[in-house]
Parts: structure tokens; C-alpha cells; sequence
């Protein structure tokens, strides 16, 4: 078998007798073959291979998208990831890149970055202050080939003087499984007082699926905080703008989800026992093995280190949640103590937890 120089992804395997790997993209894979053995040959035959997109993965724009503003005289970028309808498990197994057809819009302003095919930027001309900028695009998947062509039209502030401005960064503390609420109103300077601002969340990860802005009041932003979301700190990017006067600089709502005191790590037994250490030996203690934290390991991972400025021996360490050491020093009978502290996402740090250290020297 003899495939053409160019295969993209798919290639005859002579120790199989097969064509193997993965095609790279739709459409016909061409190879010549032929079979033979010491009494004929068949002559060379052109074996043909159709790789057909699959519909279910070809992407599809949102209808009536909500564009970010753009300022003029001012670099734009938007990720038109935004603008696609989300389906579960689409991006696990699909590269999205979009394209821009100038087939009836120029848009000479505009590029695909050339890094990251999500990402639609450009300079923005000060004569196209108050217009709406039409450009039409295209998205495309590794297995759904191309969507059908979206046009949008992207809006143009009328004056930057009047652009809103906040606080970089909105501190706000809640707890998890209950409904929270953060009007926005507070913490945004409108020069022009308009009654068109809004704001919104910049990012469409699932991360933040939980959360959005209230349909009635365009400066509230509400979600019932996942249970698995106990002692997280989540970092949502967003930005207020208006029709006049653009976007505001990008600001941060740093929302963290209170510790549950139920599930704050501890040892089952108020006063643990460690196995023996025997001089001049390797020892090695598994706190999750031997189940000694709650909440388990399994329910709640954490994490079990030294405790800061607490005065420990040199020679033990803390590795993935075991107590080792290469070598115990030579050291006579006694009774020492170390110090640690616990961490887990829903209980946060632990108290410093002094435990009791044995040592027995054998040589005696």
C-alpha cells in the first residue's frame, strides 16, 4: 500500500495491514494500494475514504447576541466564544476557530488574533464614534465543520468622557446552597447619570453558569451559590457600560463563599497516635490511609503541612499528605512533638495541631 504525501492524520500501517490515526479534517482521503504475494500482484486500485462532519457538532450563533461596546480611538476585543450556544461536552472534543467573511462587510478594522481563533480585535476609528460596525463570521469545528454566517453589528460609544467607571475590585463574602444578591448600583460612577447602564459578566465559563444578572435590573447580579463552591474564592471579571459612553475598565467581583464550621478539619482522636520511629530507620505515615482526619480524604480532600513558625525536626518532612523520613537520626528514647495544621475547601485551616512523637532507639 502506497498513500499519497499527503494524509492529514490518516496513514497505512504495515505491521497491522491497516490505515490508522486520526483524521484531521472533512472530506476525501485518497490512498493507492495494491496486495501481492509470490505468485501475483493485483495492480495498483485507488481506495477512497469520505470523512463527513458530524451536524451535531457544527456550531450554532446565539440568537440576538448582547455585544460589549466598543470605544473610539481604542483597541476592541471580544471573544466570540461568547456567542456560540453552549452544549454540554462541545468543547471537550471539538477546536472552535472563527473566520470573518467580508464577502458584503469589509470590516477592515477587525482580525482574528492570530494566538487564539477565538478572539476578534482591532482599533477602532474616532469617526466611527455613535455607528454600529456590521461584520459578518463564521465558526468552525474540528468535527462540525462550519456554521452558517452570523451577521452583528457592534455598537460604537458616542462619547468616552462620559464612560462609566468602578472600583477595580468589589469584595463580597456569602455562603453556600442560599440565594445571593449584589446590586451594583453602589459601587459604579456614572458621569452622564444614564439610565441605560448596565453591566456584565465577561466570561462564559461554566465556572460561573451559577450566576448572572437579573433580567429586571441591569446592575444586579444574583445566583444560588453551588454546594460544592464552600470556601472557594471566585474571581468574576466584569464591566459597566452605557450607549454613550461606552465600557468601563474591567473590574472584579471577588466573591468569597464562607467555610462550613461542620466540615473545619480535625483528628478523630483528641490526642492521635503516630507509629513508633526507630532510630536509624526510613519511616513513612500515611494520614489518609489510615483515616485519621475529618471529614475523610474521600469526602473532603485536604491538605496537612507543618505548622507556620512552629518549631519541627529537620529531618521529617510532609509529602502528599505522609509523614517521612529518609532516615531517623540515632537519637536516645524520647518523646518529642510536632506541629501541624489541616485544609480542606469547605472547612478551610484547622487549629495548630500538636501531635506526639516517639522515638526508640534499638541500639540500647
Amino acid at each position: 500500500m502506497i498513500p499519497q504525501q499527503s494524509d492529514d492524520g490518516l496513514i497505512y500501517n504495515p505491521a497491522t495491514l491497516s490505515i490508522d490515526g486520526k483524521p484531521s479534517r472533512a472530506g476525501n482521503y485518497i490512498f493507492m494500494v495494491h496486495a501481492n504475494n509470490n505468485y501475483s500482484d493485483t495492480g495498483v486500485q485507488q481506495l477512497l475514504i469520505k470523512v463527513q462532519i458530524d451536524s451535531r457538532d457544527t456550531p450554532v450563533f446565539r440568537k440576538n447576541p448582547v455585544l460589549s461596546i466598543a470605544m473610539p480611538d481604542k483597541e476592541y476585543q471580544i471573544n466570540l466564544f461568547d456567542l456560540i450556544e453552549s452544549k454540554p461536552g462541545f468543547m471537550i472534543n471539538n477546536n472552535i476557530h472563527f473566520k470573518i467573511d467580508r464577502t458584503h462587510y469589509p470590516a477592515e478594522w477587525a482580525e482574528i488574533d492570530a494566538n487564539n481563533p477565538t478572539i476578534l480585535h482591532g482599533h477602532i476609528s474616532p469617526d466611527n464614534a455613535g455607528k454600529k460596525l456590521p461584520i459578518e463570521l463564521i465558526a468552525s469545528s474540528n468535527t462540525g465543520g462550519d456554521s452558517s454566517v452570523q451577521s452583528i453589528e457592534i455598537p460604537v460609544a458616542f462619547d468616552p468622557k462620559k464612560r462609566p467607571r468602578v472600583q477595580p475590585i468589589i469584595h463580597f463574602t456569602t455562603e453556600n446552597n442560599k440565594k445571593f444578591e449584589l446590586n451594583l448600583l453602589d459601587y459604579i460612577q456614572n458621569p452622564n447619570t444614564d439610565k441605560n447602564i448596565i453591566v456584565k459578566i465577561d466570561s462564559a465559563s461554566p465556572e460561573f453558569s451559577w450566576m448572572s444578572v437579573c433580567d429586571s435590573d441591569p446592575l444586579l447580579i444574583e445566583g444560588v451559590i453551588p454546594s460544592d463552591a464552600t470556601g472557594k474564592l471566585f474571581q468574576i471579571p466584569m464591566h459597566a457600560e452605557t450607549p454613550e459612553g461606552g465600557s468601563s475598565d474591567p473590574f472584579i467581583i471577588a466573591l468569597q463563599v464562607a467555610t462550613d464550621p461542620v466540615m473545619r478539619p480535625s483528628f478523630y482522636q483528641a490526642n492521635p497516635q503516630l507509629d513508633l520511629f526507630y532510630s536509624g530507620q526510613s519511616y513513612l505515615y500515611d494520614f489518609v490511609k489510615n483515616k485519621d482526619v475529618y471529614p475523610l480524604y474521600e469526602a473532603a480532600p485536604y491538605i496537612i503541612e507543618f505548622a507556620a513558625g512552629a518549631s519541627n525536626p529537620s529531618w521529617l518532612k510532609i509529602v502528599n499528605n505522609q509523614l517521612i523520613a529518609e532516615k531517623v537520626p540515632v537519637l536516645p528514647d524520647s518523646t518529642q512533638s510536632i506541629y501541624v495544621t489541616i485544609r480542606n475547601t469547605p472547612g478551610g485551616l484547622s487549629e495548630v495541631i500538636k501531635l506526639p512523637l516517639t522515638v526508640v532507639n534499638q541500639a540500647k
